[in-house]
This record gives C-alpha cells, sequence and structure tokens, in this order.
C-alpha cells in the first residue's frame, strides 16, 4: 500500500466517523424538536447536517464521481468549494434557528 492510499483510508475512516456521530448527534435533536414541537430545535438539527454529514459525504464521494465526468479536472477544488458551502449554510441556519421564535 503506497503512502497515498493510507492517507485516503484513514480520511474515509475519520469522515465517515464524523458521518456517524453527527448523525447520532442530529438525531437526537430531531427527536427534542418532535418531543417539544421546536422549530428552532429542528432548524438545529438540519444545520447540524450541513455542517457534519453532508460535507463529509461531499468529500468522500466527490472525487469518485468528478473522475468519471471529467478526469483531467482538480476534483480537491470543486471538493473543497462544495463543502465550504454546505458548512456556510449549515452555519446560516444554526444562526438562524437561534435568532427564530
Amino acid at each position: 500500500m503506497s503512502q497515498i492510499d493510507v492517507i485516503t483510508v484513514v480520511n474515509n475512516g475519520l469522515a465517515l466517523l464524523v458521518i456517524v456521530l453527527g448523525f447520532s448527534i442530529i438525531w437526537r435533536a430531531y427527536q427534542g424538536a418532535r418531543r417539544n414541537d421546536s422549530r428552532a430545535m429542528l432548524l438545529l438539527a438540519i444545520g447540524l447536517l450541513f455542517i457534519t454529514v453532508i460535507p463529509s459525504i461531499i468529500e468522500m464521494l466527490l472525487p469518485i464521481f468528478a473522475r468519471f465526468v471529467t478526469p483531467a479536472s482538480p476534483a480537491i477544488d470543486y471538493t473543497t468549494i462544495a463543502s465550504r458551502a454546505s458548512e456556510a449554510t449549515g452555519i446560516g441556519i444554526l444562526l438562524y434557528s437561534l435568532h427564530s421564535k
């Protein structure tokens, strides 16, 4: 196994860990939103989804699909932009949930 393969395996393993832990936190927030009929808590869960789970999925899957679409394109640039856009969206939703009534 080359060094790049080891780095990829470790990176994907950590991404899977973030996805699992993120979903567990999101699930608890969703349950709290349903139990208390809280729109703010639901928005919190959605914001956490955009901050934790979606960027990890993007970082794992987008480079794979980018190779099939445009083999010569730098997939890392698209991955970074897409994951940062997801994180910014999530932070915006979190901010909105803190100020909603």
